[in-house]
C-alpha cells in the first residue's frame, strides 16, 4: 500500500499550477515556502522534506506520489543522481522539478522508467 494517499493531481496539472506564478527568492528555501504557500493556497495536499530513505528526502511529496524537488542551483548531473535515486522509490510515481537553472529544461522526460516533469523558473522578484 502506498504511503501517499491518491487524488486528482497529475505531473501535467502540477505544473498548470505553477504557470504564470512568480515567487520571490533569494534562496532555495525562500523558493520552497513560496512553492508551500501556493500548495496551500490551492488545497493540494503535500509532506515536506519527508524521508524516503535515510539519504532521500524530497522538498515536496505531493499526494499521490509526486515527488516534487526545487533546484536554484548545482548542476544537471548532480540532480539526475538525485532523481534517480527517488525514482526506485515504490510510492514515488513521477517526479516534478522546478527551478533557475538553465539545465532544468535538459532534464529527460524519463528516469528510472518514471515520468519526469520540468519545470524552469526564469527569473526572482528580488
Amino acid at each position: 500500500m502506498s504511503l501517499f494517499a491518491q487524488n486528482n493531481i497529475t505531473p501535467s496539472s502540477l505544473a498548470q499550477v505553477f504557470e504564470g506564478v512568480r515567487f520571490r527568492f533569494a534562496s532555495e528555501l525562500d523558493l520552497q515556502n513560496g512553492i508551500e504557500q501556493l500548495l496551500q493556497q490551492r488545497k493540494i495536499s503535500y509532506a515536506r522534506e519527508q524521508a524516503l530513505t535515510a539519504k532521500d528526502r524530497p522538498d515536496f511529496i505531493i499526494d499521490g506520489g509526486i515527488a516534487l524537488e526545487v533546484k536554484i542551483q548545482g548542476s544537471l548531473a548532480q540532480a539526475l543522481r538525485q532523481i534517480n535515486r527517488y525514482t526506485k522509490h515504490p510510492d514515488i510515481s513521477s517526479i516534478v522539478v522546478i527551478g533557475s537553472p538553465s539545465w532544468v529544461g535538459q532534464i529527460p522526460l524519463t528516469v528510472g522508467s518514471k515520468p519526469v516533469t520540468s519545470i524552469r523558473i526564469t527569473e526572482s522578484l528580488l
